[in-house]
């Protein structure tokens, strides 16, 4: 099998395993949004906020330097599990000491409860089996998949039924400790790898670790940041609306993201002394998300209302205003996680590194301010705003390495924005009709599930219309619909045997 063959056989597992853990995770937070309310999401996201930062701070990406080395050394191993077993105690003892100061921020007394709960997932979270990570660098992503869906599906059912039997956020904390335990139970139940305390390349880990811990913390304060300050400053509803309106909206586009980055990761790994062969990996994954994640943000943004009517009732219309600005994040994240995948490939994580540091000079003020003079709504549009200008200095520094032309990059995006503005004219169109806003739940679920139809029906046209226009030339386009007819090959060889 050749190596684009398995990064691509890869890809397809990962965005798999992504995408039925987000089907899952969105069921549930459906049922909990009509079970539970906004300020028991906002303080587990108190809790989760402290926890998230302390990841980032020691986040010294053992399973990442494994795999970009390329190594199956047992001594090397061995030593990655022990680091990530002190690594989790020292959160566990930080989250408890940290009790206090986030009692004080948040002004929750009900946080210390959360964060002791947290505590216990990070200690015992340490101790999940390194030999995973072989399979990863192998490119053997089935077992990976059944390992996380069991383990979401477990999570998913004692949130649901506890949610329905208490009513509080602590179905919430026992959701998050069930998906520990059983992740840990199965990465040594479904793996053989059985790993020993060592030492012997903690230096070695850290050597290479340096700019992926310094990336972790800042990537923390460019995605969560803004917990704090809403936190503080507006109280757990406001950061439980806000959450809740982030995750929905980046449904679409990260949830392809994260995986396709986390398979072609090892391809790229390869490929690092062929900087054209990798360029033209670049290309091929941007050009891919871009034609999956514009459409999609598009359409949150012009279906923001009844999105929320429909999936979360009438006790989250403050998350509408909230979905068409950071529906636009989501999407430019997703193009953006291409750069940075690329960059550590390459060994040269400080760039991501001095990137992100750069939007958080810049975006934190302006949301604060805006969020102070104005409201949370506008706020959010300057932070997407913030976000795109600094995209172009990503563009720029991958640009030289590759030596890429810029029209390459821009040409790629072409398509899908056009096809785009489309589909986002024929739904306003639409919109504007009397049967746009009916009041009745099973109208809007009929209205809701027929413009979705519409906008992908009218995008795809627009986008194969364009795509034909330009030559048929090889891209994206072209992937997808060889990848769609060997599916349709395959499904129909298998029905008929």
């Amino acid at each position: 099998m050749s190596l684009s063959q398995a990064v691509a056989r890869s890809a397809g597992w990962t965005l798999a395993m992504r995408m039925s853990a987000r089907i899952i995770g969105l069921a549930s937070t459906l049922i909990l949004a009509r079970l539970l309310v906004p300020a028991d999401f906002g303080l587990i996201a108190m809790g989760t906020s402290i926890l998230a930062a302390l990841d980032a701070a020691t986040a010294v990406g053992l399973e990442w330097a494994i795999i970009q080395k390329q190594t199956q050394d047992r001594a090397h191993l061995d030593s990655a599990w022990t680091l990530n077993i002190l690594i989790g105690g020292l959160k566990a003892l930080l989250l408890l000491a940290l009790v206090p100061f986030a009692t004080a921020v948040y002004h929750e007394p009900r946080v210390a409860t959360v964060m002791a709960v947290l505590a216990g997932t990070a200690l015992v979270g340490g101790f999940r089996n390194i030999g995973v990570v072989l399979h990863e660098q192998a490119l053997r992503f089935r077992r990976i998949f059944f390992t996380a869906l069991a383990a979401k599906l477990a999570s998913f059912a004692v949130t649901v039924v506890l949610a329905f039997r208490w009513q509080s956020y602590w179905a919430l904390l026992a959701g998050m400790a069930t998906r520990t335990l059983v992740d840990l139970a199965l990465s040594y139940a479904l793996f053989s790898y059985r790993p020993r305390l060592s030492l012997s390349h903690a230096r070695e880990f850290f050597h290479f670790s340096k700019w992926v811990a310094c990336n972790s913390v800042l990537f923390f304060i460019q995605q969560r940041g803004t917990d704090f300050i809403l936190g503080n400053r507006a109280g757990p509803a406001a950061l439980g609306a806000y959450n809740i309106a982030y995750e929905i909206s980046s449904l679409p586009t990260t949830e392809l993201t994260h995986p396709l980055m986390r398979a072609v990761y090892p391809g790229y790994s390869r490929l690092q002394q062929d900087r054209k062969r990798l360029a033209e990996g670049f290309l091929t994954v941007f050009q891919v998300i871009a034609v999956v994640s514009l459409p999609a943000a598009a359409g949150l943004a012009c279906l923001a209302d009844l999105f929320v009517l429909v999936l979360l009732g009438d006790k989250w219309l403050s998350v509408i205003p909230l979905m068409a600005p950071l529906a636009l994040f989501g999407a430019i994240r997703s193009l953006q996680a291409t750069f940075g995948t690329t960059f550590l490939a390459l060994g040269q994580q400080h760039l991501s590194a001095k990137l992100m540091a750069l939007y958080i000079v810049l975006a934190f003020p302006v949301f604060a301010w805006l969020l102070t003079a104005y409201d949370l709504t506008t706020a959010a549009w300057g932070l997407t705003a913030v976000y795109l200008a600094t995209g172009t200095f990503n563009i720029t520094l991958l640009r030289a390495r590759l030596q890429l032309p810029a029209m390459r990059i821009l040409a790629a995006l072409v398509r899908p924005v056009a096809a785009s503005l489309a589909m986002m004219a024929a739904l306003y169109a639409l919109r504007t009709t009397s049967y746009g806003h009916p009041e009745a739940l099973g109208s809007q679920l009929a209205l809701l599930g027929a413009l979705v139809a519409v906008g992908a029906i009218v995008y795809t046209l627009a986008l194969l219309l364009l795509w034909n226009l330009s030559g048929r030339e090889e891209g994206a386009e072209a992937r997808l619909l060889r990848l769609l007819g060997s599916s349709l090959r395959n499904w129909s060889v298998r029905r008929h045997t």
